[in-house]
């Protein structure tokens, strides 16, 4: 059981301030005492009357340093602000190079899947965690990796909501944003159509390769010359 002394990044749906216990399952609990001062890196894991997560790592801090008041600056949330940033970037320029396609556009028709999936997949019987395959039409305004402006994108993405698929990225009509996408390797059905002829189909992971518009700049930043 934890103590919160200062809450340095956050969910903003989830409430959590000085004071407030936090149970948090470690890696090693051998490692740790009672009393101590640690910095905990965690996800979440349940949400309720109380909050428990999962320790992905843990820094421990000296006997004694001072604490912040909620909301106020101080140089351990500065610093750890700079290395999410850093952390982030990192992360932001691994997909991008394992990208098949990055672009800025806007979603100009959702449809369902036009191509069935072949081969094996093609005998799938359908259940309760069918992903029901929408494809999303995207007029590409500009293109930062594996496409040029104004082309159009058929990006695939399931439209059901099934526990299986509902962390997937979702698209609706009208809908802008920065795109980091793979060629689809995942429904079944590599080609989708487009004007009458057969074109790659593509997928977004996850909602963390769905940005919005303005970090393209920041993008075209971390792909470089």
């Amino acid at each position: 059981m934890v103590r919160v002394d200062e809450v340095l990044e956050k969910p903003a749906a989830v409430s959590l301030v000085k004071g407030d216990k936090v149970t948090v399952e470690v890696k090693e609990p051998s490692q740790f005492r009672d009393g101590a001062r640690v910095t905990f890196y965690a996800n979440g894991w349940i949400f309720g009357n109380g909050l428990a997560v999962h320790e992905v790592g843990h820094e421990v801090s000296p006997e004694i340093s001072p604490v912040s008041e909620p909301g106020a600056s101080s140089p351990r949330r500065e610093e750890f602000a700079q290395a999410r940033k850093e952390l982030s970037d990192a992360e932001l320029r691994s997909r991008i190079q394992k990208a098949d396609m990055v672009v800025v556009g806007r979603v100009t028709a959702i449809r369902p899947q036009a191509l069935r999936p072949v081969g094996a997949q093609s005998n799938l019987v359908l259940s309760e965690h069918d992903p029901d395959w929408q494809e999303a039409v995207v007029q590409v305004e500009s293109g930062i990796k594996g496409a040029r402006d104004g082309q159009e994108v058929v990006i695939r993405f399931p439209g059901s909501l099934d526990v299986a698929w509902y962390r997937a990225p979702k698209f609706k009509l009208g809908q802008e944003g920065t795109f980091v996408l793979q060629r689809d390797t995942v429904s079944g059905s590599p080609k989708a159509m487009l004007g009458g002829a057969e074109v790659d189909a593509y997928v977004a992971g996850s909602r963390q390769d769905v940005l919005p518009k303005n970090e393209a700049q920041r993008i075209r930043a971390l792909v470089g010359p």
